[in-house]
C-alpha cells in the first residue's frame, strides 16, 4: 500500500528533529560540554596543560562563563544542602533564582535546560544544561522556519543552522545572559500562539496553552531585559 503524500512529508520533516534528540543524549551520555572551565589548569598553574579536551583549547574570552557562571553551577551543587534557594557564595537572598543554576524550587518545572541537575551526576547534568542550549535552539527555529518556509525542509534546516551559529549567538552562547534559553522560548511560544487559533481539537489547545505557559515563564525567568524586551 502506497504511503500518502502527507504522510510522507511528516516523516521527512521529522527526520532533523530526531537526529537532533539522538546527537542531545549522546552528548549527555559522553558528557560533552563547550565549556572553557579547563583554562583554570593554566589559571592556576596546577598543570602545563588541561585536561580533559576532546578537541580545541580552553578560551579566556568569555570569562563571564569559566570564571563565573560554571563556578556558580558548582557552588549549588557543592552546597550543604545542595541546590538551595539561599546561597551566600551567589549574593544576599534568593538571588540563586535569578540565574540560571539549579535551585530546589517548583520554578525549575518550567526551566528543562536545568533539569538534568536534578538526574544525573554533575558532569552529565553539565553536559545536558550545555547541549540542551545547542539542540533546543536547533529544533525549535526549525520548526519555526518549517511554518514560515511552508514546509520547505532543506531551507528550514538552512535557517536554523544560520541562526544558531551566527557569530552573534555564538557570542553570546555561554554568557550569563541566557541568550539561546531565550530564544529558544521564544520560538515554543510563536508555534505554540499558532496552534491555539488553528482548527484543531480542544485537548491540542490546552497543550499549546501549556507549552506557551511553561516558555513563556522560562523567558522570563532569564531575567537578561537587554535582550527579552527587543524580543
Amino acid at each position: 500500500m502506497e504511503v500518502p503524500l502527507a504522510s510522507r512529508v511528516l516523516v521527512r520533516a521529522a527526520i532533523f528533529p530526531a537526529i537532533c534528540c539522538v546527537l542531545f543524549l549522546l552528548c549527555v551520555a559522553l558528557r560533552l560540554n563547550g565549556s572553557s572551565s579547563a583554562f583554570w589548569y593554566f589559571d592556576l598553574h596546577a598543570l602545563e596543560e588541561a585536561k580533559g579536551l576532546i578537541a580545541g583549547s580552553p578560551k579566556p574570552t568569555r570569562s563571564d562563563e569559566w570564571m563565573v557562571w560554571t563556578p556558580a553551577i558548582l557552588a549549588q551543587l557543592h552546597h550543604q544542602p545542595s541546590m538551595p534557594m539561599e546561597n551566600p557564595s551567589l549574593g544576599a537572598g534568593v538571588s540563586p533564582l535569578l540565574m540560571s543554576v539549579p535551585v530546589r524550587h517548583y520554578s525549575m518545572l518550567f526551566r528543562p535546560q536545568l533539569w538534568g541537575f536534578f538526574m544525573f551526576d554533575t558532569e552529565c547534568g553539565f553536559a545536558w544544561f550545555w547541549n540542551a542550549k545547542i539542540f533546543g535552539l536547533l529544533v525549535s527555529f526549525y520548526l519555526l522556519f518549517l511554518v514560515l518556509m511552508r514546509g520547505r525542509i532543506a531551507l528550514a534546516v538552512l535557517g536554523t543552522i544560520a541562526v544558531s551559529y551566527s557569530s552573534f549567538i555564538q557570542w553570546w552562547f555561554s554568557s550569563p545572559a541566557m541568550l539561546p534559553e531565550m530564544l529558544t522560548s521564544w520560538a515554543v511560544m510563536l508555534l505554540s500562539g499558532r496552534v491555539v487559533f488553528m482548527d484543531i481539537p480542544f485537548w491540542k489547545k490546552i497543550s499549546a496553552a501549556l507549552a506557551i505557559t511553561a516558555a513563556t515563564i522560562n523567558f522570563l525567568l532569564c531575567c537578561y531585559p537587554p535582550f527579552e524586551i527587543p524580543l
